[in-house]
């Protein structure tokens, strides 16, 4: 590995980071979730470097996990952000880098601080799983990923902490298990052996 390339400011407080190509020019570009009232923000790929920026949803989220996949199936990509304090979010991308359409999700009541995009319930469409501190965790399984309504489905403990998430089939049979990183509990593996719905 090189030195590192330094880019955006120190202050950010960036807290997650995803590289996703936002604008269909080939390249990776990369969306970071800001904490502390620092404005959320996508670092565009041009040309190898970073330096032409935009922000992403309020200008004031506390936003402590992020991911990028195509919530709505338009074959674009959108962002889902894991706020604390208030509700998350998806953004919809309109494939040229804008995300000005959002939808939130979930209660403002929820401290979120991981999200994992997943085809949980193998429904062909992309569910959202939030990992939660205080509170269950939770999937948000999409009823209709073209204008997306979510069905949500709590789970775990509700007096721990978890900070992490992760889904994959770890049993391999075809459905996908869903991996907690918990503080104050045992970390948790949830096991999905009929397909969650």
């Amino acid at each position: 590995f090189s030195a590192g390339t330094p880019f955006g400011a120190a202050d950010d407080s960036t807290i997650d980071v995803v590289a996703a190509d936002l604008d269909g020019d080939g390249d990776l570009d990369l969306v970071l979730a800001n904490r502390d009232g620092g404005a959320n923000t996508i670092h565009w790929n041009d040309a190898g470097g970073f330096e032409r920026v935009s922000g992403y949803g309020t200008g004031s989220d506390e936003t402590r996990g992020v991911a990028v996949g195509d919530v709505d199936g338009d074959g674009r990509p959108d962002i889902v952000a894991a706020n604390i304090g208030e509700a998350n979010a998806v953004y919809f991308g309109d494939g040229a880098g804008g995300f000005g359409r959002s939808m939130p999700f979930g209660s403002d009541d929820d401290q979120s601080y991981a999200v994992r995009l997943a085809d949980v319930d193998l429904d062909g469409d992309l569910d959202i799983v939030i990992a939660n501190a205080g509170t269950q965790n939770a999937v948000y399984f999409n009823r209709n990923s073209s204008a997306p309504a979510f069905d949500e489905l709590r789970f775990g403990c509700s007096d721990c902490a978890t900070y992490g998430v992760a889904v994959g089939d770890l049993n391999g049979d075809g459905f996908p298990e869903i991996v907690t990183a918990n503080s104050g509990a045992p970390n948790g593996v949830f096991a999905n052996g009929a397909g969650l719905h």
